[in-house]
């Protein structure tokens, strides 16, 4: 069971699967799937990411729109084409400070090609660290992504990302905060 709120890196234990020929799961390749078998697009808000040399991961990067309970399908090919599959359950929670929104930051901007090809959440991850780490917060934790507009992606028109910082007030509203924010280039 993997719970998320907002950014979320799952490391994929070594041990999960096990074939007698070839070894454990860094030696299989994996697919991860909706539990009906369908193919993630590469929009999807929750991806497998299986690079060379590193751990695969699961990573998710889930809006208000996909709490909720989810099953996916994880499946492990050995080099000679036989697999076995296990079940992945996340479950999607409300973040708790959704309520407690007094500024929205809004970045609109145009991928660059090798962007357009690729799955979108390992970007959208990056980016996320990276204005927490332009912010000054230590982590992601402090940034909740509201709302991720794709829909020109294939037209090779803008996205629109828009977050909220959690490490600004939110009793009051945080006006001279973001002034500062909006002056740091």
């Amino acid at each position: 069971m993997m719970s998320v709120v907002s950014v979320s890196r799952e490391r994929i234990p070594d041990d999960t699967f096990i074939d007698t020929e070839d070894g454990d799961t860094t030696k299989l390749k994996l697919d991860l799937r909706s539990i009906e078998g369908h193919e993630l697009n590469r929009t999807y808000w929750i991806q497998l990411i299986q690079l060379e040399g590193k751990p695969r991961e699961i990573i998710a990067l889930p809006l208000e729109d996909h709490v909720s309970k989810w099953q996916f399908l994880l499946t492990a090919a050995d080099v000679s084409g036989a697999t076995a599959n296990d079940t992945l359950e996340v479950s999607v929670q409300h973040h708790k400070g959704r309520r407690t929104v007094n500024h929205e930051f809004v970045l609109v901007g145009e991928p660059d090609a090798n962007m357009r090809d690729q799955k979108v959440v390992p970007w959208e991850i990056e980016l996320v660290e990276g204005l927490a780490k332009f912010f000054g917060d230590s982590n992601s934790s402090k940034i909740t992504v509201l709302h991720v507009d794709l829909s020109q992606l294939s037209t090779h028109g803008p996205i629109t990302f828009a977050w909220k910082n959690d490490s600004l007030p939110t009793d009051t509203c945080p006006e001279r905060e973001v002034q500062q924010m909006m002056k740091v280039q």
